[in-house]
């Protein structure tokens, strides 16, 4: 049997006195479309980046594709995606810069990671 696509048992997150996601159960099945829909504070932001692993989670359980967060976290990460609303550091970057980071996030060493981003720069003429 195929495991769901995401799995969330009792998730919670607060900041300070405040819950931003309180008790969340949630389970979404392979080849789904789901997205977050509500107000302002209702706690999209922080499940997707307690999902993503952007920022852990106070309590509860996450599963992805079969794995377990915060165990498996990088495994997680090699299999999504995640399209940030804002720019987070994207903007500060080289086009060199950028390419080194993709690299290390598909688990290059960084001297590869680098060596790579500069053969990609030279073979489309953008470097200095």
């Amino acid at each position: 049997m195929v495991s769901p696509a995401i799995v969330v048992r009792n998730l919670r997150k607060c900041y300070g006195d405040k819950a931003a996601v309180d008790g969340l159960d949630l389970e979404v099945p392979r080849g789904s479309f789901f997205g977050f829909l509500g107000p302002n504070g209702a706690g999209k932001s922080t499940t997707i980046r307690m999902l993503t692993g952007l920022i852990p989670a106070d309590a509860g359980s996450i599963e992805l594709l079969g794995f377990r967060m915060p165990a498996d976290e990088m495994e997680i990460k090699r299999r999504i995606g995640l399209v940030p609303d804002e720019s987070l550091l994207f903007d500060r970057l080289t086009g060199g810069e950028f390419l080194e980071f993709v690299g290390r996030m598909y688990g290059l060493a960084r001297a590869s990671a680098t060596e790579r981003a500069r053969a990609l720069l030279d073979l489309f003429e953008l470097a200095d």
